[in-house]
């Protein structure tokens, strides 16, 4: 996420939309402690695209703080994510900017393939467009 954006951030925009992503009944949360401190999470629920099947799931967001990165928190929390997905979807998709190559490489990692020429621009990150990945959890239900 681009530095103008997280500089922008306020606790109280911050506050009301975590408090709208709990409440909504389709959406789950994890969360990745270390000794009590959340270190990461994800966010998913039915895929919000409009042309989705109905067994798709979508992560809308998934984060662990840089100083996890490389750590396995990412690739424990996504397969907790998976496994929480597949009770009750058979793919998941995930929407990641093209420039964020770290990203990207992560989710391929873990088994996610480009969808080739879906491409959405958001006018809050600038120049770069977000990707689509997807991914099968019934033919390979592990992570990468």
């Amino acid at each position: 996420m681009p530095d103008a954006i997280i500089d922008a951030m306020t606790l109280e925009g911050r506050r009301a939309g975590w408090t709208k992503t709990l409440a909504d009944a389709r959406r789950r949360n994890l969360v990745c402690l270390i000794d009590d401190r959340v270190i990461g999470f994800s966010s998913f629920g039915p895929s919000r695209e409009p042309d989705a099947d109905s067994d798709e799931a979508e992560i809308v967001a998934m984060y662990v703080h840089p100083e996890f990165w490389r750590t396995g928190a990412g690739r424990t929390l996504c397969r907790e994510t998976f496994e929480k997905v597949r009770e009750e979807f058979n793919t998941i998709m995930v929407w990641v900017l093209r420039d964020n190559e770290r990203a990207r490489k992560f989710y391929e990692a873990m088994g996610f393939a480009l969808v080739q020429g879906k491409e959405k621009q958001l006018p809050w990150f600038g120049n770069s467009p977000e990707v689509c990945y997807r991914r099968d959890l019934t033919t390979n239900p592990q992570c990468g």
